[in-house]
């Protein structure tokens, strides 16, 4: 005996013109949803509020409409889960057309620096896209957020872990930047096993990393390794790669220091890699 406007003050505007159709017509009214998010209070934004409603018709003793059976399912967490599955799957189909633009690039380099030997093609290759695959690995388990600088380090050094020293604070990469570290340190383990530490026994490597103002700071130090007469006399497609990772996607840049000791590099990363829970500061 309650006026629609009674009942449900927020809905009825919503709710009337199925209920009107549904009066005229004598048809059901299946699978309605309606948003019925109450209004904001002090500001604040109530959480969203999904109901799926049904209306049937009950009719009278000549088929007219007498009355109105009607439910109403409250929704809300199945919408989310559905939004949430619909933002998980363009985020996985945006993240498959990264890799896959990386993999081209990887693909063009390595055949550019091996152009007449399929096997030193494969072998490069296999390394650079398994170093993208650890890193990967490592965000995942972060859900994409970012990755611990110390991890993308002992990943890359694994091979080589008793002759490497790493030290440094908590600090984390966003995406991007994980990825274009793990890149870096990948072509200076390469380097290092050719023509530096790594490739005598009693090869060492210094891994430190600080934090610098508003960014961070590692530093790559070779020693016991082959005696350096200074820089090499060509650059390759692997130095290439290290500076245009340590650029943009690092925000920051690379410096290389040919001593007789070894290698030194050291690798400026800008405030732009860092994960805004770091120890930069």
């Amino acid at each position: 005996g309650q006026a629609l406007a009674a009942l449900a003050p927020r809905l009825a505007a919503t709710l009337a013109p199925h209920l009107s159709r549904l009066i005229a017509e004598g048809e059901p009214v299946t699978g309605l949803e309606i948003d019925a998010t109450q209004p904001a209070q002090n500001g604040e934004a109530p959480p969203r509020r999904v109901l799926l409603c049904g209306f049937h018709p009950v009719l009278g003793d000549k088929g007219e409409v007498v009355a109105i059976s009607g439910s109403m399912l409250d929704i809300t967490a199945r919408k989310r889960a559905e939004e949430a599955e619909r933002l998980l799957s363009r985020e996985v189909d945006h993240r498959a057309k990264n890799v896959l633009a990386v993999v081209r690039s990887l693909v063009r380099i390595s055949a550019a620096e091996a152009p007449h030997d399929v096997e030193a093609l494969v072998q490069v290759l296999e390394g650079r896209i398994s170093a993208m695959a650890r890193v990967h690995t490592l965000l995942s388990r972060a859900g994409w957020e970012g990755a611990d600088l110390r991890d993308i380090a002992l990943e890359e050094t694994e091979a080589y872990r008793s002759q490497v020293e790493p030290e440094g604070p908590a600090l984390r990469l966003v995406a991007q930047a994980a990825q274009a570290c793990a890149m870096v340190l990948h072509e200076l383990v390469t380097n290092a096993a050719k023509h530096g530490c790594f490739s005598v026994p009693h090869g060492h490597l210094a891994l430190r990393w600080e934090c610098v103002g508003d960014g961070a700071r590692l530093s790559w130090t070779e020693r016991g390794g082959p005696l350096l007469t200074g820089p090499p006399s060509r650059s390759g497609f692997g130095t290439q790669l290290i500076d245009c990772n340590a650029g943009s996607p690092l925000d920051g840049h690379i410096e290389r220091h040919w001593e007789p000791e070894g290698l030194r590099c050291v690798l400026h990363i800008g405030p732009g890699a860092l994960l805004a829970n770091s120890e930069a500061g």
